[in-house]
């Protein structure tokens, strides 16, 4: 059940990843095997992100330490320490996942297995958020032909995707569009999703360029139109037809979550008249990233845009909301089922 969840979030059928979830916890439970906890936290994780729970997703990873009990479980310990590295970047907390990276590289001692891999991407991911985009892409070039070459094809196709965003991130608009369609093509016939719309908005951007792009000669992605439709529509229910250079439209009332959370439930509708003002797109873009716990750093580094630009939007933001603080920005957001 539990191996079966991770599959199930990847295609993104949260829903009945949440329910092999618990039937694997029950069974844990039934049988007394605390690993059932331990081994739960990678896709409970991913689930929790999705909607947005940032602290959420920390506490399922301290349950899962608590969970192991034998201190001389390293290899176990590493691979939770990776986990929980990778969520912090995505909270913008990079030191604290630094941190994490080299106590799991300690505990791993140069395993050359799959706790090897998990504790070496956790680092990429670190090493990546803290870069300037050339250095970021070189160290990205290396990881990737290593994996390759190993033949690590899952590894591989996450250190392309993040090699095609930091591409973009230096504006390199085709190199990140040749390595996206040859992601794309590979996760086709495996059903990956999440693993795309995890990155937020800069890979919706991307994706809408193929999607609206002619092929070009050479290129050697072999996707199909109806497999990069249904990631477009994992982004949320934003006009993903529309051109990523094009303006919203002036009523536009949702955006696309700017963490790639596809809106389960009750999904907003009009922004409420309760507002002065609506939100922009961007602003509800900014704002979701700010319900992640993102700070104004990493929702600049996410969206690709100044740091001042941020600052001008979270002020926009709380004035709109007649908020004091970003917290109570995203508790008002909450209220007025903005969020």
């Amino acid at each position: 059940h539990i191996a079966m969840s991770e599959v199930l979030v990847e295609r993104n059928e949260l829903e009945a990843a949440e329910a092999h979830l618990a039937r694997g916890a029950e069974l844990g439970r039934g049988s007394g095997r605390l690993n059932a906890v331990t081994n739960s936290a990678p896709a409970l994780v991913r689930l929790r992100q999705t909607r947005g729970d940032a602290e959420g997703a920390l506490a399922a990873i301290a349950d899962a330490e608590s969970a192991l009990g034998e201190p001389r479980a390293y290899l176990a310990r590493a691979e939770l320490l990776a986990l929980k590295a990778r969520a912090l970047v995505r909270q913008g907390r990079l030191s604290d996942a630094a941190e994490c990276v080299s106590q799991a590289t300690s505990l791993a001692g140069g395993d050359r297995g799959l706790t090897g891999e998990i504790v070496a991407l956790a680092a990429t991911r670190v090493l990546v958020a803290r870069s300037k985009p050339d250095d970021a892409v070189a160290h990205l070039t290396r990881a990737l032909a290593a994996a390759e070459a190993s033949g690590r094809l899952g590894t591989a196709l996450e250190l392309r995707i993040l090699r095609g965003l930091e591409h973009l991130r230096r504006g390199d608009i085709r190199e990140a569009e040749a390595d996206v369609d040859r992601a794309i093509a590979f996760a086709e016939p495996e059903g990956y999703i999440r693993i795309f719309v995890d990155e937020g908005e800069p890979m919706a951007d991307l994706l809408r360029r193929l999607a609206t792009r002619p092929a070009r000669a050479g290129e050697s992605g072999s996707h199909s139109a109806a497999y990069l439709a249904t990631l477009l529509a994992a982004f949320g229910p934003a006009d993903v037809s529309r051109s990523p250079t094009s303006s919203p439209q002036p009523d536009a009332a949702l955006s696309r979550s700017a963490s790639g959370v596809a809106s389960r439930g009750k999904r907003p509708g009009r922004q409420p008249s309760a507002l002065i003002e609506p939100l922009s797109e961007r602003e509800l873009q900014v704002l979701r990233l700010m319900a992640e716990g993102l700070t104004n750093e990493r929702i600049a580094a996410r969206l690709i845009i100044a740091l001042g630009t941020v600052k001008a939007h979270v002020h926009n933001i709380s004035g709109k909301l007649g908020a004091q603080n970003r917290a109570h920005a995203v508790a008002r957001a909450r209220e007025l089922e903005i969020l």
